[in-house]
């Protein structure tokens, strides 16, 4: 009735297995004491592991060995860990783990087993062998900006992106065939990131690339991808980027004045900060051209600068700065756009316009050397662009305003290099010492955006080539919509909320008339269905709880697409005592004061069509809202009566007519309106503008 002892089952003290169940094996257990292997003089212990598997580089490992013979448990050793560093054998398991940090190829390590007989007894007994490693490589090169390995390539700015994964002892470099294809040029982006981008002019064709990753610190590590390219003709000129030494987006959400808060673009990383700009400046940075951009010295202010790297300005030879500028206000002396300062000479590279804006003048290492004359004034409201263009080697300027060269009439010429010290790379304010001296009548007041400097003379149609270009807004500040009308419902009953809010905000629109007929659903809409209002029926579509900031100075936009009858006195949208007004023949921003700040000529431009509105409300300051057509800023001015200056947006907004009452009814069509808490950039109202359904 007992169960029998280890010793009893066929090798049962050599076998590794429990035979008697007692929680013990082999020479562990007491019934084995004395036999065998586990007795004086028992067999030596033997390694029985024959080989070991294959490993990659620089990636985790793990192998077991095994023995037997001798009196258990065994102590294992690495006795030679084959140049690895990171290998670890557990001394009672025997397993080997850890990292295999070496390049390829085949590695020698060894391994000592040790039992358990008692030294009295001869012990302990020791086994010990060499086993060859094998590390090999397993790196493969990804596109990761696309799918598959066919490209078409159709703008100079177009970058396409890949990663090398797998182990890797050092960074990637990177290596590009583009068989035959000039123009390419490949960008280690991160330690195993690249970018393939645009550097010249290329002929437009068919071509095979092979992309090809090298470790560094392992050179037969190498893995590579084969891409088939076709570049059109669109995408066979140069990029914009050739000699680009700098460029700032301003795009950054927030300015507190930390030390590389704007940021370079390029791999010059001439990072800036701006100075006395805070999270109070933001809804006056939201309005940019292209993003946000810098607002400096709006209204009062008139401390406000950006520091821009000096990196980028390091012995030009050539060169050409450009930026988008609008002007809020002239200064009475000038409104200085750039100043640069060598920390010697504080007129080292300076362009300023003159107090009625119409009159670019230019300064290079201390004299005058340009005076370029506009003609018209660029304070008209509106964003302008500018490139300012310098030949070192006869001192020839040019300056490009909206991409028309303007003539200098100065003639004055520097041939000198040009070199800027750090703290002296300014906009919006004139240095008369490094990073100081400013005069109160010598600021810009106003907004600048997408700040360039090349190391080139631009020509004309580069300029053009740069006023086209665009960028998509993509951080925590750039907002959607707090509420989406499409109108493409297929019947709304009066004074029932009918009208969807497709935001997820469900702030839905609740029709209603006065007469039968005032409001209805029509199938002929810039898109799908669409609201109709007939004035004289006074229908409209009342929108309450809506979450718009209030505090003065915020900024609400709201888009929508018209279809005007052309009658007079209408308001296709309204607050209370704030909307937008056709009267006259005018169109544009009221306040309740018979004012109209806006555009003249209403009836031809918009009458009886359908047209894109974007219309930017300004809480507490109408003077500052912005309105665009179609997608184009439009230029205001206050056409008739007087500003109240105390406006502002609401939860509430009636389309057709204001909140005040129904006398001023929409008559026409409106379709696929959006409101955004937020002042949107030219470029976002572009991209609204674009939206198709």
């Amino acid at each position: 009735g007992t169960t029998a002892g280890e010793n009893t089952f066929p090798s049962g003290c050599s076998n590794g297995i429990d035979d008697d169940g007692d929680g013990y094996t082999d020479c562990d257990d007491q019934d084995c004491y004395g036999v065998g292997a586990c007795g004086t003089g028992g067999e030596n212990v033997i390694i029985i592991t024959s080989s070991i598997p294959a490993g990659t580089i620089n990636s985790s490992y793990s192998a077991t060995f095994q023995a037997t013979g001798g009196i258990t448990p065994y102590d294992w050793t690495l006795t030679n860990n084959g140049g690895f560093s990171g290998l670890f054998l557990h001394t009672y398991t025997g397993q080997l783990s850890g990292n295999l940090d070496q390049c390829i190829g085949t590695y020698t390590i060894e391994v000592q087993v040790s039992d358990s007989t008692l030294p009295s007894d001869g012990g302990p007994k020791t086994a010990t062998k060499q086993f060859s490693l094998q590390v090999n490589a397993n790196l493969i090169v990804s596109r990761t900006s696309g799918s598959g390995t066919s490209i078409t390539w159709s703008s100079p700015t177009q970058n396409e992106s890949f990663q090398a994964s797998g182990g890797h002892r050092g960074d990637i470099n990177w290596s590009l065939n583009a068989g035959g294809a000039t123009g390419f040029s490949v960008v280690s982006t991160g330690s195993d990131t690249c970018d393939i981008r645009k550097d010249g002019a290329t002929t437009a064709g068919s071509y095979v690339f092979i992309l090809t990753a090298s470790d560094a610190l392992c050179p037969g590590n190498t893995a590579n991808i084969t891409l088939s390219v076709d570049v059109t003709s669109a995408g066979s000129v140069a990029p914009y980027t050739v000699g680009l030494g700098g460029e700032w987006h301003l795009d950054e959400c927030t300015w507190n004045g930390t030390d590389d808060e704007i940021l370079d673009s390029t791999s010059t990383f001439a990072h800036g900060r701006s100075h006395n700009m805070g999270s109070s400046d933001d809804p006056d940075r939201e309005i940019g051209k292209i993003c946000r951009g810098a607002a400096i010295n709006i209204g009062t202010t008139t401390n406000q600068y950006i520091e821009l790297g000096h990196e980028a300005f390091n012995n030009l030879g050539n060169f050409s700065l450009a930026m988008w500028f609008k002007v809020d206000s002239l200064s009475s002396g000038i409104s200085t756009l750039f100043s640069g300062s060598d920390g010697s000479q504080h007129n080292t590279m300076l362009i300023y316009l003159n107090n009625i804006g119409t009159m670019f003048t230019t300064h290079l290492n201390g004299p005058v050397t340009g005076s370029f004359n506009i003609g018209s004034t660029v304070a008209d409201g509106l964003w302008h662009y500018v490139v300012w263009t310098w030949q070192s080697s006869d001192g020839t300027e040019i300056i490009y305003l909206d991409g028309a060269a303007l003539t200098d009439s100065n003639g004055g010429t520097n041939t000198s290099n040009i070199t800027l010290a750090d703290s002296g790379v300014i906009i919006g304010q004139e240095q008369d010492s490094l990073g100081g001296g400013f005069a109160v009548n010598q600021v810009f007041s106003g907004w600048v955006d997408e700040v360039m400097v090349f190391s080139q003379v631009l020509g004309s149609s580069d300029v053009s080539d740069l006023i086209a270009l665009t960028h998509n807004c993509s951080d925590t500040c750039y907002r959607n919509p707090v509420a989406i009308y499409y109108m493409d419902e297929s019947t709304w009953t009066i004074g029932n909320p009918d009208v969807l809010d497709s935001s997820g905000n469900n702030n839905h629109g609740t029709p209603q008339e006065t007469a039968p007929g005032g409001v209805n659903i029509n199938a002929s809409g810039r898109f799908n269905n669409c609201a109709q209002f007939v004035r004289a029926n006074q229908g409209r579509i009342d929108i309450s709880g809506l979450p718009v900031s209030t505090a003065i100075g915020d900024r609400t936009t709201v888009t929508f697409w018209m279809n005007w009858t052309g009658s007079n006195s209408n308001m296709p949208i309204g607050w209370l005592t704030y909307d937008l007004w056709f009267t006259s023949n005018r169109f544009g921003f009221n306040t309740g004061g018979g004012d109209v700040f806006g555009i003249s000529n209403a009836t031809a431009a918009l009458a009886n069509n359908w047209h894109h509105v974007a219309a930017v409300f300004t809480n507490r300051d109408p003077a500052h809202n912005i309105l665009y057509i179609d997608g184009v800023e439009q230029s205001l001015s206050l056409l008739q009566g007087t500003q109240n200056s105390n406006r502002s947006v609401g939860a509430n907004l009636r389309i057709s007519s204001w909140l005040n009452n129904t006398s001023y009814s929409f008559d026409g069509l409106i379709d696929e309106l959006r409101i955004y808490d937020q002042g949107l950039s030219g470029s976002e109202i572009v991209e609204d503008f674009n939206i198709t359904r």
